[in-house]
């Protein structure tokens, strides 16, 4: 699990119709699932790691990195906030509680 965000709630909530009364904790935890299972699957453990390096070290902007600087704002966050909105519905329309699914 991840505590690298590539993308921002802020991303979430203006590219999709999430309302702003949607609890800040369920779009993080929809965005770190799309981090850690779908970021994972389509690029790669090696890949996604070295991407979270860069941005955990703040050195993703630098010349030396531009390749993954274009893939992350090309590509990576365009993906990533439609995966993010995909498991976020599932846990604002469903919620596991004490007396069952609501």
């Amino acid at each position: 699990m991840t505590n690298t965000f590539l993308i921002s709630e802020a991303q979430i909530r203006s590219y999709t119709d999430i309302d702003n009364n949607i609890d800040s904790a369920l779009i993080k935890n929809g965005i770190r699932e799309a981090q850690d299972i779908k970021l994972q699957t389509v690029l790669g453990t090696l890949l996604t790691e070295k991407i979270y390096s860069l941005v955990d070290a703040g050195t993703i902007g630098d010349a030396d990195n531009a390749a993954y600087k274009t893939l992350l704002d090309s590509y990576i966050q365009n993906m990533l906030i439609y995966a993010s909105y995909w498991y976020i519905l599932d846990s604002v329309y469903m919620r596991s509680r004490n007396n069952g699914l609501l």
